[in-house]
């Protein structure tokens, strides 16, 4: 078989239209992080630069094989050049402008992420939180160093790969064979653990291979030049529609990476010499995809400071990070890329000088990113009480901590377990948030034998119900599972009971309704309904640390009280309803409700009630109702 570079007159040569599928890839992922709605596909540039990365790593290395030029050190160190200084740049940038910007907590979540990314392993660290579309990963400026890593990885193993298989042929079926398993295994798991598969370099094998068996597969091609332009316009179009098309509710990777990534390799075998490749080719497009990697550096870190540090994002304000990251990508690649990659007579960083720089700076911000850490964030910056990470940390873990005394008192493995005395047991039904229903239930009426079954996210749905709101969920089947063991008619039938905590928006009133009328079917309890209290679009422990009040900048509310004048009035001899607008405010508006608890917010995250505000709203109900046979459906409904 024969290498691509020889049918090109045996040089690896420069591709202007390589640079300008690099500049297609970058502005889609830029797009989409400045959150245009008309580019929510845009996060499959990232899967674009894989296959290029696959296909000029791959044909760099086997041609310095084949001439018997090839030195890992030399590997290496070239690799080193093109993406240590710009890399530690960014991180340097970040780090100084999140101390003027963002409080403890986030400054020590900053710090976390400079060590992992320095380290290139920064994919495990995001993987092993949350996903990548989660609301919590707005508030992560070194997210995006991800991809970075899992190349970082590659660079590892793939050298090994090419140099020590000497037959061009068995090369060529290992990459089939390896890309093939990396993307039926990305298929299979992706429903079940999207956010392994989409971090995991293992996974993302089968992009790179893409790239690489290009390398072969070019020099086999024998077609006309008309075909050429059909096949260029059909990569064209295999990666530009998917943005438009893809959305952040699209299963991928896995199938469904594999059309733009083909789309790029036939950018890469047909676009050098098209016409339709012409528009890859033209100048400033090819700049932009020569100052690439400097804007996928610099974008996220300015999109995540900007959006913190004013809390707003209108389109004015994308206009302006657009042009400002484009200016400061500029810069790096001038300023930063270019002097560090120069080599030969050229370098103004010589070998030793080079190593010498990179080291500074590679110590520099593992050493005062662990200082931070080891200051809690410098807390004592802005003057005023901050949250730290610990105890934002513990505010967190505190709402689990009646469950954890049950289970202690009564025996892990008979924790959810409901007593002999059926006329005590209750039972929570729920998501997440049914957490709080045990916690302020339990607080106020501590006499009743509490028992929770719940799994964050999955309603206690029945018939097609859930299959209907959430049947391309991650985590469908596991929550199918649980409803069909927790709303077992033997199981509702120890209870007296029976009370559903949960947060309203994908599962509805009229959902519910569904629900109540099961369990009249199959159990004889009574029911009680907990409603939604305030959600945000950012953590309350963010705004806590930049004293930004709610009630007053209400932009960072998504919802208050959603549902509840429904609720309630479907709540009529059928269930308690119990309003936890009614249990924290004084008013009808949000003016009048209670947000804060001595010094703990009414919760650390975007929704979930922390325990001080669970206490509060125990004793409330307590008020309300004085014992439990006033909490139950023979008293007036509140």
């Amino acid at each position: 078989m024969r290498l691509v570079s020889e049918v090109n007159g045996g040089q690896s040569g420069y591709f202007p239209h390589i640079d300008g599928l690099r500049a297609l890839a970058v502005i889609c992922v830029i797009l989409y992080h400045l959150e245009l709605t008309l580019f929510g596909g845009g996060f499959i540039g990232v899967d674009v630069f894989f296959v290029i990365s696959g296909y000029l790593i791959t044909a760099h290395i086997r041609q310095s094989v084949r001439r018997k030029e090839f030195s890992f050190r030399g590997f290496y160190a070239k690799r080193a050049r093109r993406l240590l200084p710009a890399l530690f740049a960014t991180l340097l940038f970040t780090l100084l402008a999140g101390w003027f910007i963002f409080p403890a907590a986030n400054y020590d979540r900053l710090a976390t992420e400079t060590i992992f990314s320095v380290f290139s392993v920064s994919n495990f660290l995001f993987w092993n939180e949350s996903g990548y579309f989660d609301g919590a990963s707005t508030l992560k400026p070194l997210l995006h160093t991800w991809s970075l890593s899992v190349e970082e990885q590659f660079y590892l193993f793939w050298p090994l790969l090419l140099c020590f298989i000497k037959k061009e042929k068995v090369v060529f079926s290992v990459l089939i064979v390896m890309g093939a398993a990396s993307l039926i295994a990305a298929e299979l798991l992706v429903r079940k653990e999207p956010a392994l598969v989409f971090y995991m370099m293992p996974f993302r094998i089968v992009e790179f291979s893409i790239g690489g068996v290009l390398v072969w597969l070019g020099g086999q091609l024998r077609l006309r030049a008309y075909t050429h332009e059909v096949l260029c316009l059909v990569g064209l179009a295999a990666v530009i529609v998917p943005v438009f098309l893809y959305s952040e509710s699209t299963t991928f990777p896995g199938f469904a990476a594999v059309i733009p990534c083909v789309g790029a390799a036939l950018i890469i075998l047909f676009g050098e010499k098209t016409y339709v490749g012409l528009c890859l080719r033209l100048r400033p497009v090819v700049y932009a995809g020569l100052i690439s990697y400097s804007l996928y550096l610099v974008h996220w870190p300015l999109i995540v400071l900007y959006k913190y540090g004013l809390s707003r994002f209108l389109v004015t304000d994308k206009l302006l990070l657009l042009l400002a990251i484009f200016l400061l990508a500029v810069l790096m690649y001038h300023f930063v890329e270019t002097p560090f990659r120069k080599r030969g007579s050229f370098a103004v960083f010589g070998p030793r000088a080079f190593v010498a720089a990179m080291m500074v700076m590679f110590v520099s911000l593992v050493g005062v990113s662990w200082v931070t850490k080891e200051k809690a964030g410098w807390p004592d910056r802005f003057g005023f009480e901050q949250l730290t990470s610990e105890k934002i940390k513990q505010g967190k873990s505190d709402r689990f901590q009646l469950i954890q005394k049950n289970c202690q008192a009564r025996g892990w493995d008979v924790c959810e377990v409901p007593s002999e005395d059926f006329r005590k047991n209750v039972l929570i039904l729920g998501d997440s948030h049914a957490a709080d229903a045990l916690n302020i239930l339990q607080l106020a009426y501590p006499d009743k034998y509490y028992v929770k079954r719940s799994l964050g996210g999955c309603p206690p749905a029945v018939g097609d119900t859930l299959k209907r709101i959430q049947g391309d969920w991650s985590n469908y089947e596991e929550c199918k599972a649980l409803n069909e063991q927790r709303l077992s008619s033997e199981f509702l039938g120890q209870f007296d009971t029976i009370v559903i905590g949960l947060y309203w928006g994908t599962y509805k009133p009229e959902d519910l309704l569904e629900t109540y009328e099961y369990i009249q079917d199959v159990a004889d309890a009574s029911l009680i309904v907990f409603g939604n209290y305030l959600a945000l679009n950012k953590p309350m422990s963010d705004l806590f640390n930049q004293r930004v009040d709610p009630r007053i900048f209400t932009d960072y509310v998504a919802s208050f009280a959603l549902f509840d004048e429904r609720l309630q009035e479907l709540s009529r001899n059928r269930y308690r309803y119990l309003s936890k607008k009614s249990l924290f405010c004084t008013a009808e508006s949000l003016s009048g409700c209670k947000i804060q608890f001595g010094s703990a917010p009414y919760s650390y995250d975007q929704h979930h009630l922390s325990f001080e505000a669970t206490e509060f709203a125990s004793k409330r109900l307590k008020e309300l109702y004085p014992s439990w046979d006033d909490l139950q459906l023979n008293a007036l409904n509140h």
